[in-house]
């Protein structure tokens, strides 16, 4: 969860009044310490398997494997881990296995529930240097309520979390969707009223008829318009490379406004960033709002407004990603070349008839996909603000549960 921050209180002294009927206690007190089971490696780990194992990040895995768990969790039984260099903490609701230095916890029966402790875990060690910081976080103190009121403030917090897992899951399924339409329109040539066209040879085969061979910079212009920082920046979000997440539309991300300082272009909301830095990460994404990148992403606009959908999905597309890395240059760090390069990429242009029918249908999925940026912005502002004041007694759980 990133973002949040809490007071570490190293003794006793440091911890502020609580409320009546609370205490505090180092989190080494408040929890028991699981055996982590085998460690894993980059090297004895695959790209896909059965069981997750644990990096040092506050999401993902480093691989996977299928021999036996190191650690059983499930939904009912969570475990709560921390990392001792990176201070990342997650609770893990299914079995996962761990590299070194990640250490699984959970709520010492009787004294502390398990949710409630990773709530109260996060962020009372924040990163300062590479070191080990575990032994930090053991000594930590955490306030300590009855365990009926632990059990309500893990309920109210754990409910915010499932509405923004329930939507991160909700942009999979809207990107599935988009995907897999465009590529049986469009791929695979079985769009609506398919029948009714006859296929037609073309320099990219056969095609259906009244459907052209053109390139993609026949459907997608490049926007250059260079700026610099100042005060015209100010009603824009910046969004550097690394805010754009990978293999997936909907950008959830910024930076301060204040941290573009060069190599500035603008970009309006609908338009399509896509990551020219390292093609191969597949970083593309739709615009929620205004606002500014650097030159390592292209700013793309369709060639004609009605095209918008099926410009953003062909830019999405693994063949056109796949099209930018195979001609990309520089061997330390790739770029994508858009003049003579990625815009001279062949492709089938449909008619204007089916273009029309697939905005019809995917561009309320694209903007349910950009709203994301808002919903889910939303819910962590309200979880963390809540957080703090939960944690400390500050809010009365009766009113706010009755709300």
């Amino acid at each position: 969860m990133p973002g949040v921050r809490q007071p570490v209180w190293l003794t006793p002294d440091e911890v502020p009044p609580l409320p009546a009927g609370w205490t505090a206690l180092p989190t080494a007190e408040a929890c028991i310490q699981l055996k982590p089971g085998k460690l894993f490696d980059s090297k004895t780990v695959f790209p896909v398997g059965r069981v997750p194992v644990l990096n040092q990040s506050e999401s993902g895995a480093l691989g996977f494997h299928d021999e036996i768990p190191g650690v059983d969790a499930s939904p009912n039984e969570p475990v709560v881990t921390f990392a001792n260099h990176t201070c990342a903490v997650r609770l893990m609701k299914e079995p996962f296995s761990v590299i070194q230095n990640i250490f699984p916890k959970v709520g010492k029966p009787g004294l502390t529930d398990t949710v409630y402790f990773y709530y109260a875990s996060l962020g009372r060690v924040s990163l300062t240097d590479y070191k080990g910081h575990h032994p930090t976080f053991r000594q930590a103190h955490i306030p300590i309520p009855p365990l009926p009121v632990q059990r309500r403030i893990a309920g109210i917090l754990s409910a915010y979390d499932d509405l923004i897992e329930n939507s991160h899951r909700r942009i999979k399924i809207l990107e599935s969707m988009a995907r897999a339409l465009y590529r049986e329109w469009f791929v695979h040539f079985r769009f609506p009223g398919h029948e009714n066209h006859p296929r037609v040879a073309s320099s990219l085969g056969s095609i259906p008829n009244g459907w052209e061979a053109r390139t993609l910079g026949d459907v997608i212009t490049y926007s250059r318009r260079a700026t610099k920082p100042g005060p015209h920046l100010e009603d824009r979000r910046y969004v550097p490379i690394d805010c754009l997440p990978p293999n997936s539309l909907a950008l959830l991300e910024v930076k301060p406004i204040e941290e573009a300082q060069s190599s500035l272009q603008l970009f309006e909301k609908g338009d399509i960033l896509f990551g020219a830095m390292r093609p191969y990460f597949h970083k593309v994404v739709v615009a929620p709002f205004s606002g500014v990148t650097r030159s390592t992403c292209f700013v793309f606009k369709p060639v004609q407004p009605e095209w918008h959908s099926f410009a953003t999905i062909t830019a999405f597309d693994e063949a056109t990603v796949a099209y930018a890395n195979a001609h990309s240059q520089g061997a330390t760090i790739p770029y994508a070349v858009w003049d003579g390069s990625l815009s001279e990429m062949p492709l089938v242009l449909p008619s204007t008839e089916v273009l029309q029918r697939f905005e019809v249908v995917v561009a309320p999925m694209l903007s349910q996909l950009a709203q994301s940026f808002f919903v889910l912005g939303n819910l962590r502002r309200t979880r963390d603000l809540l957080l703090p004041r939960l944690l400390s007694g500050q809010i009365e759980l009766d009113e706010l549960e009755a709300a």
